[in-house]
């Protein structure tokens, strides 16, 4: 996917100063991102904005009281992809994130401010972005969501505990490249149901859920969920 830049991108975070400060950074990569909005909430952001590229979204907002990852859905239904920017890196969040809600990606707030920068433009060219070391917690910890191979499982252990791209591909004998290759196919089976082990625990099926979640959800996320169930079935009646 070709994308001009700089991406334009808004800003939902619940404190000013983070607000000001990602804006104040943006003006020195005008190559890469241009602000065009900011709010405290999600609503507040449709309300005075036209729907950017990229929306930076804070994980709790309100004070820290709400979760802002079930509005997701109805940010993408504005027109807008979502990169969720926290200091949350629990598994529970950057799955609920990327798995249920299905962001194009998560950065976190103490990583580079270019490094997150380069999130919103490649998520906004229709990449997959998660750090490395929050993405091998998350999958590590998905308990079977995610089927992973013995190399991938491989691969997210030294990537949980530190290890560059390069000394991973030494201690497993493979090209750096097939490394990073692999990571990114773990990244997009966040996002694939056909890739999915099952369902989150606990969830109740497509149609017993309620009206104004699935109201808010795209068309084609409620086709994809029943192409996941119907296969699901498929694959248990084997």
């Amino acid at each position: 996917m070709t994308i001009s830049t700089p991406v334009t991108v808004a800003i939902v975070d619940d404190e000013q100063e983070v607000r000001s400060g990602l804006r104040v950074a943006a003006l020195a990569h005008p190559d890469k991102v241009r602000v065009i909005g900011d709010a405290a909430t999600v609503d507040e952001l449709m309300a005075t904005c036209l729907p950017p590229q990229v929306v930076m979204l804070d994980v709790m907002l309100e004070r820290d009281t709400i979760s802002s990852l079930d509005r997701i859905p109805d940010l993408h239904a504005w027109g807008a992809k979502v990169l969720v920017n926290t200091k949350e890196d629990g598994p529970e969040t950057l799955l609920r994130a990327m798995i249920d809600m299905r962001a194009e990606g998560v950065a976190l707030k103490w990583d580079p401010i270019e490094d997150r920068f380069d999130a919103v433009v490649a998520v906004a060219r229709g990449g997959i972005e998660i750090a490395g070391g929050p993405l091998a917690h998350a999958l590590l910890s998905a308990g079977g969501r995610v089927v992973l191979t013995d190399q991938h499982r491989e691969i997210l252990e030294l990537l949980a505990d530190g290890l560059t791209y390069a000394e991973i591909g030494r201690e497993l004998h493979i090209e750096a490249s097939t490394v990073k290759y692999h990571l990114e196919t773990l990244k997009r089976k966040m996002h694939d149901y056909e890739a999915l082990a099952g369902p989150p625990p606990g969830a109740a099926p497509d149609h017993e859920r309620s009206r104004a979640q699935a109201g808010a959800e795209a068309p084609t996320r409620r086709g994809e969920l029943v192409r996941f169930y119907r296969r699901m079935g498929h694959l248990l009646r084997r």
